[in-house]
């Protein structure tokens, strides 16, 4: 399994949960500082990077 498809399953169950759970907080915290290693490292894209970024803004834009 690739990083980029790592960081998608859990961005997957972020838009299941409760963002304001202990489970959110932590799992929205993993996704965030996922993408920045993965894209600093050159594990993901620049384009990878982009729409995992536009799925975490659309969960917490009120947007799942």
């Amino acid at each position: 399994m690739t990083q980029y498809q790592k960081i998608s399953k859990k961005i997957d169950y972020l838009e299941r949960i409760d963002l304001e759970s202990p489970m959110g907080i932590e799992t929205s915290r993993w996704c965030s500082d996922q993408i920045t290693w993965a894209y600093k490292w050159k594990k993901i894209t620049h384009a990878e990077m982009e729409e995992l970024c536009g799925r975490m803004i659309d969960i917490f834009g009120g947007n799942r």
